[in-house]
């Protein structure tokens, strides 16, 4: 949902040292609204006109952010500008930010009625630029997102928004997924198998569609959310190859912002703000195109040393106490990612292939009421084993399908394994016997 009425000009903060105010004579106008994942400030779909983007600059290279939405977030642009230019970490951490160049007053269109008028707009680097189809995760880092009396928040929303962190990853891992662009069928599949799960549909009268699919995805562990991220199925052969070379570009990256964010001076204190985890997923490449960026900083407050220094006691000691949580979780999904690049890209050859078949309880009102007490449970309903012959071919592997009153039936496969365990494994479903779903076997999703 975004906010598109009218903001009063008068009340629009001025642009402050560090940014610049462009001409909009540079873009093309009406700006139309761009659709985002979430959020209550407006965003625009912005183009320079021709020849008038800078050299080397795509005309789609910024979008737009209505300024009535993102005044904390302009000072926040226009301090890192002045430290980038005064330190090399503050130069090394700014190349790993969404670049912003300041503001423009432009004609935009509010989508709720088509009318027209002049918005004071804040330029963003657009991450959807040089993708020909982005999957993108917006990450929320940190224990805590939410402090009271902080940036604005009140007491009232900072104690919701604990009662958030205290319900999803964010008090298991130290992060959580806010949303994602371009998901995978296998995502979308496990998000609808929870919305018509057994229990849930007595609910709906109560809690949204909406808020069941958030809710999910705040839920989901660093190992879940980053096997979805690289779900690249779609494209057939040469696809767990296009998967690979794109977890260990991000893996490079994501190091690059983890020294660059520990190379800063003082302590911060930024809540509530995200890193964006991108990649080519609309056709195959053996170099796809990724990106890490750090974004979102309405409640984020950028601190020099000479800033730190002028702090009181208690001050420095908050800041050193939320910079910690957010170092704790840049580092935990670093140390995630690398988990599953050693697993997964890092094999010379593969001589075993293991089946496990797991079926999990979606819970979604009783996790929302007790928090991780009544956490989704999951428990495995079968495993198998194929032994890879080194020459390869083929062979089957047979799962038996269990239910309270025993044997229920068996889920077949056909395996065609790789000469020397290298190369692609088919693996194809090609009988069932059971006279019951699966799904019904143990009343769980599967």
């Amino acid at each position: 949902e975004i906010d598109s009425g009218d903001s009063s000009q008068d009340a629009t903060p001025l642009v402050p040292q560090g940014l610049e105010e462009i001409s909009a004579e540079d873009f093309e106008e009406p700006c139309a609204t761009l659709g985002t994942s979430g959020g209550t400030a407006a965003f625009y779909c912005l183009r320079y006109r021709q020849e008038r983007a800078p050299q080397g600059v795509p005309v789609d290279f910024f979008i737009g952010k209505d300024l009535a939405h993102a005044s904390d977030e302009l000072e926040f642009y226009a301090k890192l500008q002045s430290a980038a230019k005064n330190s090399q970490p503050w130069t090394a951490f700014a190349q790993m930010a969404m670049s912003c160049p300041g503001v423009s007053r432009l004609q935009c269109i509010n989508p709720k009625n088509q009318e027209r008028s002049h918005r004071l707009i804040l330029l963003l680097e657009n991450l959807r630029q040089g993708f020909n189809q982005m999957r993108l995760l917006d990450i929320k880092l940190g224990a805590e997102t939410s402090v009271a009396c902080w940036k604005g928040k009140s007491r009232l929303n900072a104690w919701k928004n604990q009662l958030v962190d205290q319900r999803t990853n964010s008090v298991q891992e130290g992060f959580r997924l806010e949303g994602i662009e371009g998901p995978p069928k296998s995502l979308e599949d496990r998000i609808h198998a929870v919305m018509e799960a057994k229990g849930l549909a007595a609910t709906a009268k109560y809690i949204s569609p909406k808020v069941i699919k958030r809710f999910t995805l705040q839920r989901l562990r660093s190992a879940e959310l980053l096997e979805f991220w690289l779900d690249v199925s779609h494209l057939g052969v040469g696809s767990e190859q296009h998967a690979q070379h794109a977890a260990v570009a991000t893996f490079q990256r994501l190091r690059n912002l983890l020294m660059a964010v520990m190379n800063l001076e003082v302590p911060q204190q930024w809540i509530g703000s995200s890193v964006a985890l991108a990649a080519e997923v609309g056709s195959f490449s053996s170099e796809p195109k990724v990106l890490v960026k750090v974004f979102d900083w309405g409640r984020a407050e950028l601190n020099t040393q000479e800033d730190f220094q002028r702090l009181q006691a208690a001050e420095r000691e908050s800041r050193s106490y939320y910079w910690r949580q957010y170092l704790r979780a840049l580092g935990r999904l670093y140390w995630e990612l690398g988990r599953v690049v050693l697993h997964r890209c890092c094999s010379n050859s593969w001589s075993v292939l293991v089946f496990e078949l797991r079926a999990m309880s979606p819970a979604v009102v009783r996790a929302a009421l007790l928090g991780e007490l009544g956490a989704t449970s999951s428990v495995t309903i079968s495993m198998g084993l194929f032994q890879m012959d080194p020459k390869g071919g083929a062979g089957e592997v047979s799962l038996p399908l269990l239910n309270q009153d025993g044997l229920a039936g068996s889920l077949r496969m056909h395996v065609q394994a790789p000469s020397q365990g290298v190369g692609t494994c088919r693996v194809q479903i090609y009988e069932t016997q059971t006279n019951s779903q699966v799904e019904a076997l143990t009343g769980m999703i599967v």
